[in-house]
């Protein structure tokens, strides 16, 4: 019996891949650059949409393949911010999350790049129910055009300028597909995003950090933190005991050296943990000297399922004291502000939520 083979998926494809899937079809391979117009530049839903393909064309791209989206099981829009939130679902049943939003410089869309996370870091929802797989980069950038499509108006402000690899899972854990998403988020011929303005978050794995830096992309690497001291953080992070603090900042300043980018040091302050004044000043002896900029974030309750259920976020007073520490010391400090809180926009938590909710409302536009 002949086997079956595979149906062509486009979200995801380089040029080159569009030129072979084209030939392997019969077809000329110039076609590489009108598809790929209207896949990212256009973000095309339906084969029939694309009106410069003969209806034969087109016809036989939908029997051998599909354009690659998943379902979009709930897609919320903020009332308090101008955020969006998207929960998707792939054919396995596995969900991720994506999260867009508008600021005054442009539109920013928070990327996940894994079902779940290994990482299981004790603030964060994005590892409860553990991880299930790696998305691929068709996956990935799907996150973009689909928020693109129903959160942006059609016209000048139709564009994200912005991505922060900062949703569901740890971007270096997936690292070929999320190098490839990005290589295609990046190309004139794909969504023309300068690298400059992408922003990758880890929780440092070291060889995968100098991975990326030999890659020597302009890429802005945001390190999540959280302890100034190694017995702390892989409580917090017990992703990151194969490593210690300072394997890992040192791989953070070789990158910097390398790109000439700023690098960021993510810390969640939660009351009682990870908050003193003493723990403050061993962060700013950590950081000082370092081209470096600290955003401190208010821990966002529940976190993991592991999170004890007493945990909660710094007061706005302790909050202020660790802030005055560092920033007395040289080290760029800021609080991230919160956006989107009425639709659960930290990382993880509408996927959490959506496992109540009656199958008949988990659909687009909800």
């Amino acid at each position: 019996m002949q086997q079956k083979e595979t149906p062509t998926t486009w979200l995801g494809m380089s040029l080159p891949e569009m030129r072979d899937a084209f030939l392997t079809l019969g077809l000329d391979g110039y076609r590489d650059h009108q598809m790929a117009d209207w896949l990212y530049k256009k973000g095309v839903t339906d084969f029939a949409a694309i009106t410069n393909f003969s209806l034969g064309l087109r016809q036989l791209l939908a029997e051998t393949g599909s354009l690659g989206y998943p379902e979009v099981t709930r897609f919320l829009a903020s009332k308090e911010d101008p955020v969006w939130k998207a929960l998707l679902t792939y054919d396995d049943t596995a969900q991720a999350e994506c999260v867009l939003m508008s600021y005054s410089y442009g539109n920013s869309v928070c990327l996940s790049t894994q079902v779940g996370c290994r990482m299981s870091c004790l603030f964060c929802a994005s590892g409860s129910g553990g991880w299930q797989r790696n998305l691929s980069a068709g996956e990935i950038l799907a996150q973009i055009l689909i928020l693109r499509r129903l959160a942006l108006p059609q016209g000048e402000g139709h564009r994200v300028s912005h991505l922060v690899l900062m949703g569901m899972g740890e971007p270096l854990d997936n690292f070929e597909q999320v190098h490839k998403a990005l290589t295609i988020a990046n190309a004139s011929w794909g969504l023309g995003i300068s690298y400059r303005n992408i922003t990758l978050s880890t929780i440092g794995l070291v060889p995968q950090m100098e991975k990326l830096r030999h890659l020597k992309l302009p890429l802005n690497l945001s390190l999540s933190l959280h302890a100034p001291d190694d017995t702390l953080r892989h409580q917090l992070v017990p992703g990151a005991t194969k490593f210690s603090i300072s394997e890992v900042l040192g791989a953070l300043w070789r990158y910097v050296e390398t790109t000439r980018r700023r690098a960021t040091v993510e810390y969640c302050l939660i009351s009682g943990v990870n908050d003193s004044a003493s723990q403050a000043r061993e962060l700013a002896r950590l950081l000082k000297g370092h081209l470096v900029h600290l955003n401190l974030i208010p821990y966002n309750p529940p976190g993991s399922e592991k999170a004890p259920r007493s945990w909660q976020r710094s007061s706005l007073q302790n909050t202020q004291a660790f802030t005055t520490i560092l920033q007395e010391a040289g080290v760029t400090t800021t609080l991230r502000r919160e956006m989107g809180s009425d639709i659960s926009a930290a990382c993880g938590q509408l996927r959490q939520m959506s496992k109540s909710i009656p199958a008949a409302e988990r659909k687009e536009g909800s």
